[in-house]
């Protein structure tokens, strides 16, 4: 509690037009100029103290005193003062905030920006040591900016970074914005092979191309029915039809809701980064050199490995995904969603080299490299 939520109701009460008088520079008034007047009243009353500059008060120690004093404005002379006593006059205003230790003579005026050490009570409210108030929470920190206040561009990216020690921020901070990098480059890669309107795009093309085909195949065996004279089977158009069309894979029902879409892509992302930090922490190769696994590169072929599975040893290091073996496109087509075809084998020979390097050269245990298991967006 400051001067002004002590002071502000009552100075306006005692100046209100209605009340009497208007002038308020006789009602000049600190909170430290109550402290001392307040403070001086108690000392005339209890001499025996001895001060202790260096003493700390702590109501479980010392016997500390709650003052209450008084503050009214003098009727006769129309000036604020403060005393002891309860004043006569009905313009008055109860001061409880100071408390003095009887042994050293500390004066302490209590309120819940105060400088007194915070113990929290059991209901987790903020107890005053000197006092024993209780207040509902803890004290805002209260100070005068000599440095910027506004957060960098690191903090924006980072915001947990404000609260970090200068050690922890230097590793934790980059830790945890690599990560987000991560996860954002990997929710962009598996959104444009999987759930982009380019996607969509080339699966229309590739079905009309694949009909196209078709009719053309099947037109080209009625033509030769009729050179050679000899009847035109349905069943036979049929036939060809088909397995002209189902030459190439053509996906169907790619998107799903909105909701059901973002939950995916943030599983299969957290999962590829997941798969990442094991080849470049627990690998000898992904130790050594880690530049052959770069993040741009790693994502799409360690989808394409997820999607086939991975076993070594006898030992399933990679399970199977199933959803990725029915949405994934075919890896020759890889070009056209921005992905070098070259990199991308490169990245997925890097990455099974690793993992059998580690445990048929170096005999680390496969166990450690396994995949932990993979909370699925479906259920």
């Amino acid at each position: 509690m400051d001067l002004y939520n002590l002071n502000h109701g009552f100075l306006k009460w005692i100046s209100d037009p209605t009340k009497g008088s208007r002038n308020t520079t006789e009602m000049n008034i600190t909170q430290q100029k109550i402290i001392d007047s307040l403070t001086s009243i108690w000392k005339k009353q209890n001499p025996s103290f001895i001060p202790r500059p260096n003493h700390t008060c702590n109501c479980k120690v010392c016997d500390i005193e709650n003052v209450i004093g008084w503050m009214y404005k003098d009727p006769t002379e129309g000036k604020i003062k403060v005393c002891y006593e309860k004043p006569t006059t009905k313009k008055r205003k109860k001061i409880t905030n100071l408390y003095i230790c009887k042994q050293t003579g500390q004066v302490h005026w209590c309120h819940s920006q105060c400088n007194g050490q915070r113990a929290t009570s059991v209901d987790q409210g903020c107890v005053c040591t000197i006092s024993g108030i209780r207040y509902e929470s803890e004290r805002a920190d209260t100070w005068i900016p000599q440095y910027r206040i506004t957060a960098t561009a690191q903090e924006h990216r980072d915001p947990h970074a404000i609260r970090m020690s200068e050690g922890e921020y230097s590793a934790q901070s980059a830790a945890s914005y690599r990560s987000q990098q991560h996860i954002g480059y990997a929710n962009t890669t598996i959104k444009l092979l999987v759930f982009s309107k380019r996607r969509l795009y080339a699966e229309q093309r590739k079905y009309f191309e694949q009909r196209q085909a078709a009719e053309k195949l099947v037109s080209k065996y009625a033509k030769s029915c009729e050179r050679q004279r000899q009847p035109v089977k349905f069943t036979n158009m049929v036939t060809l039809y088909i397995n002209q069309i189902q030459r190439r894979r053509v996906f169907h029902g790619l998107l799903p809701k909105k909701n059901k879409l973002e939950t995916i892509v943030k599983a299969y992302s957290q999962r590829v980064c997941i798969f990442w930090n094991i080849i470049i922490q627990k690998t000898p190769m992904g130790k050594s050199s880690s530049s052959l696994f770069s993040f741009k590169s790693f994502v799409a072929a360690a989808l394409y490995i997820m999607k086939r599975g991975m076993f070594c040893s006898g030992l399933e290091i990679i399970p199977k995904d199933y959803y990725l073996e029915s949405v994934l496109p075919e890896a020759n087509t890889l070009d056209h969603y921005d992905v070098n075809k070259p990199t991308f084998t490169q990245a997925k020979n890097n990455i099974m080299r690793a993992i059998r390097e580690a445990i048929e050269t170096y005999r680390i245990n496969p166990k450690t490299l396994l995949m932990p298991p993979f909370k699925s967006p479906f259920k």
